[in-house]
């Protein structure tokens, strides 16, 4: 977000951007946690139900650092069928990739489902811009953009809340999350 101030983006509006950003990316670090967890247990209704939320996350993300901002939704599938339609202004060829995803017809077989995921994460980590290994990469980039939200607080005297809470002169919580994700990477 260091570049808001350069494209004379009033530091509020880059505030509320870093911070709707820092909290889809949490979103997607969750998503891939539950990802995990349900391709690890052989559940693939529910993996196949949150490749498609993870989809939905990362177009929100990529949208909202691209300065779109997006209404809240109730339902995933309403917040979907809007940056769609926003995605095809923008972006027309990565919306016929992420609509294909979404519509992708996928039978209860293990193997199909688990190639689809393996597609999904890999456009979220286009879209997210943190290609990779899965997991690690979303806790990783959940970790740098909750940094950038608080580094950008501090500067304007905002106070520092949720989970900017780590006071100036400690890195630790960085240094924990970083810890995490390279033990997801090797595990």
């Amino acid at each position: 977000m260091r570049g808001e101030i350069s494209q004379a983006i009033p530091l509020p509006a880059a505030l509320r951007r870093s911070h709707d950003v820092s909290a889809g990316r949490l979103e997607i670090m969750a998503l891939m946690h539950d990802l995990d967890g349900a391709l690890a247990s052989g559940q693939v209704g529910l993996a196949r139900y949150t490749a498609t939320s993870l989809i939905d996350a990362a177009v929100a993300v990529w949208l909202r650092e691209r300065g779109v901002a997006l209404p809240t939704f109730e339902h995933s599938t309403a917040r979907a069928r809007v940056e769609l339609a926003m995605l095809a202004a923008i972006n027309p060829e990565l919306e016929r990739r992420v609509s294909k995803l979404f519509r992708a017809a996928l039978p209860l077989e293990a193997e199909p489902v688990r190639s689809y995921c393996r597609a999904v994460i890999d456009l979220v980590g286009e879209l997210t811009g943190h290609i990779g290994d899965g997991l690690a990469s979303s806790i990783r980039a959940w970790a740098e953009s909750a940094r950038a939200t608080r580094d950008l607080c501090e500067r304007m005297g905002v106070p520092v809340k949720d989970f900017y809470w780590a006071p100036s002169s400690a890195d630790t919580w960085y240094s924990d999350v970083l810890k995490h994700a390279a033990r997801q990477t090797r595990s």
